[in-house]
């Protein structure tokens, strides 16, 4: 099956669920009840211990719901030099991807804090304009994009979303990769 990115936005509708104390996560799912069989979760940690503990909880309630579980991401995994481009590893590392062997989960990648694309995406100035000097929306979504996939984090996105495609034929085969 091809997955157009409109077909995986239907198919996967990937939640999030939030870390913390609420039951936000809790009502989402409920109210998408409907559609439950076309959902799955892509859990996001930082390396740190305690962030590890609430990506944890965050698993146990996927389970216990009977949530797929594209997998899970380790966020701020070190520093991108805006010079230079060479990550620095500013905080501990590896903890999002030892949670994903233990926990039996793929791990889909570390994105380090990248400046270039902070800076890119709090930008309010677009430099595609038409004749009237209004940007056309669709100028300006191109022009992000362009701009976007010139940033050292383009290419970490890319091998994440590979590796959420590889996926998805596995949840559509058991229902669940869990």
């Amino acid at each position: 099956m091809i997955h157009t990115p409109q077909v995986l936005y239907r198919q996967c509708a990937d939640s999030c669920i939030y870390q913390g104390t609420s039951d936000e996560h809790l009502s989402l799912v409920e109210h998408l009840g409907p559609v439950h069989d076309r959902l799955s979760a892509v859990v996001v940690t930082t390396p740190q211990a305690v962030a590890l503990l609430d990506a944890i909880k965050c698993l146990s309630f996927t389970r216990a719901v009977n949530l797929p579980v594209l997998g899970i991401i380790e966020n701020m995994s070190g520093y991108v030099c805006p010079c230079c481009g060479e990550v620095s590893n500013v905080f501990s590392t590896g903890g999002g991807e030892e949670m994903a062997r233990k926990e039996g989960v793929p791990f889909l990648g570390a994105l380090p804090v990248d400046t270039e694309l902070v800076s890119l995406l709090d930008a309010a100035d677009v430099t595609s304009k038409e004749e009237s000097g209004v940007p056309d929306a669709e100028s300006v979504r191109f022009e992000l994009v362009r701009r976007y996939q010139a940033t050292p984090s383009a290419s970490l996105f890319g091998n994440m979303l590979d590796k959420i495609l590889n996926t998805l034929p596995a949840i559509e085969r058991r229902g669940s990769i869990l």
